[in-house]
């Protein structure tokens, strides 16, 4: 039951989807876009604080997942809106690119890939055959 219920919270923010993008209209979205960094900060701080005093239990986990599921989607959808007011035209595709591998860069599963393919593994690159 915790790994679902955990798992629903991260994504809680989408139910409230509407209200961050008229928030973003009204205050910008620089704005609503460092609010919600400053609230993974103190979440962070928070989680940091309550398990080294050794009072972390699996009900605060699910307070921070909820208080972090409120965010996340909307910082996605805010990073995008940003990189499109921001960058020229021309230069749009490429920014898109760029902040998708960064995004896709930081994520456990793809960090152990680069360390696999840098510890000796075979590549299996293009292979040239004499006729």
């Amino acid at each position: 039951m915790f790994p679902a219920a955990f798992g629903s919270l991260q994504f809680l923010g989408t139910l409230a989807a509407p209200m961050f993008g008229v928030l973003g209209d009204r205050l910008g979205g620089r704005v609503m876009r460092c609010a919600m960094r400053a609230t993974y900060a103190v979440l962070a701080a928070l989680l940091m604080l309550l398990t080294l005093a050794g009072g972390l239990t699996p009900a605060w986990v699910l307070v921070v997942a909820a208080r972090a599921g409120l965010v996340r989607p909307n910082d996605l959808v805010m990073r995008n809106a940003l990189i499109g007011e921001t960058i020229p035209p021309h230069h749009l595709v490429g920014a898109l690119g760029l902040s998708r591998a960064t995004m896709d860069s930081a994520t456990p599963r793809s960090g152990m890939r680069c360390c696999s393919a840098s510890a000796g593994t075979p590549s299996r690159g293009p292979t040239v055959r004499a006729p």
